[in-house]
C-alpha cells in the first residue's frame, strides 16, 4: 500500500489505486525550490471535504474541498498557497491517474488562476508531493477567507477489490494553532461490508439511504474539533467478499453476486451448509445493509462493537500509522428492504429454495 501526501491549502491526492485527498498549506519558493512551510500567522478555522461518487456507474470521484482561514493579527498577511498532486515514485506502480481533473479554485467566491510548480527534490515532502498549483492570497487584518477547490479524481480500488479513500491531513498542523473544525464526508453507492479508518478520527455518521436511481447511497462522516492531526485519514471500504470476517460463521458463507457459470457453484456451496449456516448466510445479506434484528442472537452475530488494531494493513507509519478502528456490519437507522440489490435478492432466493427443499417431506 502506498500513501499520498497533502499540503496545507487543499491538497488532494489518492493512494494506491484509491483517490487520496489532502489539506491546505502555504508554500515558499518557486520552481524546484517549492516546499510547504509552517505558517504561524494564519489559522485554519475549518475544513469540509466532500468526496462522492456522482453516479452509481461512475468511474471516479467528485471532490469539493472548502476551507476557512483566519488572520487573527492586526496586520495584513500575504502568502502563497499550494494545492499539490500526489507524486508517484519511479519504483511505484500507482495504478491510478493522480491528476486533478477540471480543478477550479475560488477565493472569497471569485475564481483564481494557478501557477504550476513542483516541490524541491531534496525537501522532506518530495517523496509524496509532485506538481502543485499555486496562487496568492492576501489576508486583511482580522479577516476570514473562504477557499474552495472543486475537481474530479480517478477511480479508486485496492488489490483485494475494496475501495480506498485517503486524505492527507497532517499538513493541517502546519497552520497556526489547531484546526477549529474539520469534517470529512465520503458518499458511495457501494455499501461497504467493512469500514476501517484511523482511530484518531471520530465517526459521526454511517448511514445507507435509498435513492430514486436504484441502489442506495452510503454517507460516512468524520468530525474533529480543535484538532492537530497526527495521522492522515485513510478509509478502507471493503466490498463482498473482502473483510467480512465478523464471525467464523459468516466466513463459511459463499460470496454473493455470482453471475454466469459461477451461479451453480455458489448454489452447490450453499447446499453443503448446515441449516444454521444457511440461516446465517441469509441474514448476512440483510445485515450488510444494517437491518435492525429483533433477535438478540442475530444482533450479537452481526453487530459487534468496533475493534481496534495497531496498523493492521502495514501502511507506512509516515502516513497511516497508529491505531485503526475496524467495523463490520452496523445497524442502519434508514434500513429499508429496497436497499438489497438484485444480485443479493437472488442469493437470498437460492437459500430459501434450499431451505424449502430440506423441509419438504421425503417421497
Amino acid at each position: 500500500m502506498r500513501a499520498p501526501l497533502g499540503a496545507a491549502v487543499a491538497l488532494a491526492v489518492w493512494t494506491l489505486g484509491a483517490p487520496a485527498l489532502a489539506n491546505d498549506a502555504s508554500f515558499g519558493g518557486e520552481g524546484a525550490d517549492l516546499a510547504p512551510l509552517v505558517e504561524t500567522r494564519v489559522r485554519m478555522a475549518s475544513e469540509e471535504i466532500v468526496i462522492e461518487q456522482p453516479r452509481p456507474d461512475a468511474d471516479g470521484w467528485r471532490v469539493t474541498a472548502t476551507y476557512a482561514f483566519e488572520n487573527p493579527t492586526d496586520e495584513a498577511v500575504a502568502i502563497t498557497m499550494g494545492f499539490p498532486e500526489r507524486h508517484c515514485g519511479p519504483d511505484e506502480d500507482c495504478g491510478f491517474d493522480n491528476r486533478f481533473l477540471g480543478l477550479r479554485t475560488t477565493v472569497r467566491g471569485e475564481p483564481v488562476a494557478h501557477r504550476v510548480s513542483r516541490v524541491g527534490r531534496r525537501h522532506g515532502w518530495a517523496p509524496r508531493l509532485g506538481r502543485a498549483y499555486l496562487f496568492d492570497v492576501r489576508f486583511e487584518p482580522r479577516e476570514r477567507v473562504e477557499i474552495v477547490h472543486r475537481y474530479q479524481m480517478g477511480s479508486s480500488g485496492s488489490v483485494d477489490g475494496g475501495d480506498e479513500v485517503a486524505y492527507v491531513t497532517r499538513t493541517g498542523a502546519l497552520w497556526a494553532g489547531p484546526i477549529g473544525r474539520a469534517r470529512f464526508v465520503v458518499r458511495t453507492h457501494r455499501r461497504p461490508w467493512r469500514l476501517s479508518f484511523p482511530a484518531e478520527y471520530q465517526l459521526a455518521r454511517y448511514v445507507e439511504e435509498p435513492t430514486a436511481a436504484g441502489p442506495g447511497r452510503t454517507e460516512i462522516v468524520f468530525e474533529q474539533t480543535e484538532w492537530s492531526p497526527r495521522h492522515d485519514l485513510h478509509v478502507y471500504l471493503g466490498r463482498p467478499w473482502n473483510g467480512i470476517e465478523t464471525t467464523s460463521a459468516i466466513s463459511r458463507c459463499p460470496a454473493p453476486g455470482a453471475t454466469g457459470r459461477y451461479v451453480e457453484r455458489t448454489r452447490e456451496a450453499l447446499r453443503e451448509l448446515s441449516d444454521a449456516d444457511l440461516a446465517t448466510c441469509r441474514n448476512m445479506i440483510f445485515a450488510a445493509h444494517g437491518r435492525p434484528f429483533a433477535s438478540a442472537a442475530a444482533r450479537e452475530t452481526f453487530y459487534r462493537p468496533a475493534r481496534r488494531a495497531s496498523n493492521p494493513f502495514g501502511f507506512p507509519e509516515l502516513s497511516f500509522g497508529g491505531v485503526w478502528s475496524l467495523l463490520g456490519f452496523t445497524e442502519n437507522p434508514s434500513w429499508t428492504p429496497s436497499l438489497v440489490t438484485a444480485s443479493e435478492r437472488a442469493y437470498v432466493g437460492w437459500i430459501r429454495e434450499e431451505e424449502t427443499r430440506r423441509r419438504a417431506p421425503s417421497p
